[in-house]
């Protein structure tokens, strides 16, 4: 008899949020048991030759359900089963506020929360959501405004320009990423709440942006709208930023700062204010350098983790909530690998992909289960291998095994891009989106 040709059948419409347990389903004539798990508001469907049947009680028969098993865009297929499609990252950036962005491991950027991510929108993204104007790109930097470094080494800006963050010349916003001319050729890009520096590949930086309190270290107190080269961050590896001041680590692991060092390093003078960079000297020796609102942290070559400035919020981690200005040694976080600083709060990574964060905790965005402030740093991320770690003002999040995704605290804005607007104080994963 003619064999009859392959139909598909649909498998599953799942209401929003429901999770279904197994279930088997009956062909015209046989039968096929497929077991679809965790699919949320999605479908999949089979591809079943009529009167077929598939044995699901040998390995041929499950190898069979794997091979017909299509699911839908939004999921993801494990073996004979149809679940919710994780996001994968190799690179995560915060906006400082309620927004993130990633580049996937197929180098798309894709962004969710709320912010301007380049799509000519501020409206919040409630799943993360590829911009496409930056498919490609190598490195991204993003708040109130956004930068990328594409893959033919130009730079890419838009967003907020009313201090010329945005290099292009003038003070007007753009709601779609232009390319920016003098940062051609930038080997990484770095973005603070109004200004904008790259780093090129003889190390020499340059930024633009607003200057009020000197924190493009120029000399002066005016605002720049195109990219100028600064001097006193000639050999920088790494910049930061604070909320006013701006932060640079040089080759031979000195960390210079300007602009406005009130709660660090007030030795330096009368006067919290500079126009020119400055060494931090408590950071020498430093390999990296994070930084918050009004609070700074250095990874020293010596395994050891030093902050120093405001610490109203526990962001030291020092145990205390008093304002440091001299550098204080933090033992929880020695030998940590990286480190990352929220507006108030310090995370870190430590030898094994554990995690630990001190500071603010309000909205649970540690990711320690729990809306208690830490003085001192504690687990976070329990149970995950974490990769790295992004802070933000009240959520963050983390790539962690297999390069998903996992966010925790606030989601009012979505920031924590797993569909619902529920506060987490225990890391969930973010779904893979559009």
């Amino acid at each position: 008899m003619k064999q009859q040709p392959e139909i598909l059948y649909p498998m599953l419409y799942a209401h929003p949020h429901l999770l279904l347990p197994k279930r088997s389903y009956q062909s015209p004539a046989g039968s096929i048991d497929i077991a679809i798990e965790g699919a949320v508001g999605g479908k999949a469907t089979v591809g079943v030759a009529l009167g077929g049947h598939f044995d699901t009680g040998t390995q041929a028969g499950q190898n069979k359900i794997a091979a017909a098993l299509v699911c839908d865009t939004a999921y993801e297929k494990t073996g004979s089963t149809c679940e919710v499609a994780i996001l994968k990252a190799k690179l995560l950036r915060n906006t400082g506020g309620s927004g993130t962005c990633v580049i996937t491991l197929e180098d798309k950027v894709k962004c969710f929360g709320t912010g301007y991510f380049g799509s000519g929108t501020s409206s919040a993204f409630s799943v993360p959501t590829e911009v496409t104007v930056f498919q490609g790109a190598k490195d991204i930097a993003l708040g109130a405004h956004m930068c990328a470094i594409m893959s033919d080494n130009s730079v890419k800006c838009g967003g907020r320009n009313n201090y010329g963050q945005l290099g292009l010349g003038d003070t007007t916003d753009r709601a779609t990423p232009v390319t920016v001319s003098g940062f051609q050729g930038a080997k990484s890009i770095y973005t603070g709440p109004f200004t904008t520096c790259a780093i090129f590949n003889d190390n020499s930086v340059k930024c633009t942006g607003a200057n009020g309190l000197g924190t493009l270290g120029l000399g002066d107190y005016n605002d720049r709208s195109s990219a100028v080269t600064v001097p006193g961050f000639a050999g920088a590896t790494q910049i930061v930023f604070g909320t006013s001041n701006t932060c640079a680590l040089l080759s031979n692991q000195k960390v210079v700062c300007t602009g406005y060092l009130g709660y660090g390093s007030l030795s330096l003078s009368n006067s919290p204010y500079r126009n020119t960079p400055v060494e931090i000297q408590d950071f020498a020796g430093a390999l990296e350098i994070t930084a918050g609102a009004l609070h700074t942290c250095a990874r020293i070559a010596d395994g050891s983790v030093k902050c120093i400035g405001q610490n109203y919020s526990y962001q030291l981690g020092d145990g205390s909530n008093t304002d440091r200005p001299s550098a204080v040694t933090i033992p929880e976080l020695q030998n940590a690998v990286s480190i990352s600083a929220g507006t108030y709060s310090t995370c870190a990574v430590l030898p094994g992909g554990s995690a630990k964060c001190a500071g603010w905790n309000t909205s649970g965005e540690l990711g320690t289960g729990n809306v208690s402030n830490q003085p001192s740093p504690v687990a976070a991320y329990s149970s995950n291998t974490v990769s790295s770690i992004s802070v933000s003002i009240s959520h963050s999040c983390a790539i962690v095994a297999n390069s998903k995704v996992k966010c925790s605290g606030d989601n009012g804005y979505y920031q924590l891009g797993n569909i619902d607007q529920v506060d987490h104080t225990t890391p969930v994963f973010v779904v893979k989106g559009n």
